[in-house]
């Protein structure tokens, strides 16, 4: 029987949301102490996810449409992208994590978008979300977890942060995002 991409988004949504609360957390960010959820995303989620990618300012209006995209996509079920998403008490989304396995490949998956609300940045809540994504990855019996990244000046702290995660440069391709950003792969393995 063929499952449509629907089931397929619907099952990997519930393999998360069986613990709807992955973890809490408490954390301090500039002298602020608060609780964090690590859970699913919600057909909710859009906008703050949207106010998450533009409080940033690091993306393009073209790519939080992108990103905006695979929320989307998710929930009218045409590709099967996983979300974690970072919640204060109050529900407030923080920041969240998209990845999704890469077709045609035996426990490859790539991370697509990770983003932190500015004031929460360097608060670890972007740790937390790719450790959570990791569990999630090595759960699906993952092996390889792809991040790609700009070589520009303005993402340095971003490839500090995958580096300081334990991933590392794997290729480079000139000139790919434009003449003068690179893109930049990074990996990392999990051993058996």
């Amino acid at each position: 029987m063929k499952r449509s991409a629907k089931h397929t988004t619907l099952r990997r949504l519930s393999f998360i949301e069986k613990r709807e609360i992955l973890r809490r957390f408490a954390l301090r960010a500039r002298g602020e102490k608060f609780e964090i959820r690590l859970r699913a995303l919600r057909d909710t989620d859009r906008e703050k996810i949207r106010e998450v990618l533009e409080d940033v300012k690091a993306f393009t209006p073209e790519e939080i449409s992108v990103a905006l995209s695979l929320v989307d996509e998710t929930f009218n079920g045409s590709m099967p992208y996983c979300f974690l998403v970072a919640a204060d008490e109050h529900d407030t989304v923080l920041g969240y994590i998209c990845y999704g396995q890469v077709p045609m490949t035996s426990g490859t998956w790539d991370i697509y978008w990770i983003a932190v609300a500015k004031r929460f940045q360097r608060g670890h809540i972007g740790s937390l979300l790719l450790r959570g994504a990791e569990d999630e990855i090595r759960a699906q019996h993952g092996r390889l977890i792809l991040i790609e990244t700009s070589a520009k000046p303005s993402y340095r702290s971003t490839r500090k942060f995958y580096e300081k995660m334990g991933y590392h440069v794997n290729a480079r391709i000139a000139q790919f995002y434009s003449e003068r950003d690179d893109k930049l792969i990074y990996t990392k393995y999990f051993t058996s």
